[in-house]
């Protein structure tokens, strides 16, 4: 599910995802350029639009009646991307570092995952 985000967010680099934690570019890692990240992070808005609300919620309009945006672009840039782009990170944590989970064992791990 994720690996669908990620090559969204990838997209503003010119690459492709090479698997669920493998990116490979032409030049090999670089670090995003502010550019980049907002039209990663913006696009990775408009991909959870599709997962944060029912079918039922954009057919009847309550983004506009309910929420108050006067339309779906509306919404779609104030809402959607705005959250997008207030998130640093979106798949960078370690949570076999974290000192909650640190004691499970890989296969523990792997039904959490």
């Amino acid at each position: 599910m994720l690996e669908g985000v990620k090559s969204a967010l990838l997209g503003a680099k010119g690459v492709s995802s090479q698997g669920s934690g493998v990116v490979e570019g032409k030049e090999g890692y670089k670090e995003w350029s502010e550019e980049e990240r907002g039209v990663g992070l913006r696009a990775l808005g408009r991909v959870y639009a599709g997962w944060g609300f029912s079918q039922a919620f954009y057919r009847e309009r309550l983004h506009e009646s309910y929420l108050g945006f006067k339309d779906l672009e509306d919404f779609m840039v104030n809402f959607w991307e705005a959250w997008a782009c207030s998130k640093g990170r979106w798949n960078g944590c370690d949570n076999v570092k974290s000192p909650k989970y640190r004691e499970l064992t890989r296969g523990q791990i792997r039904r959490i995952c």
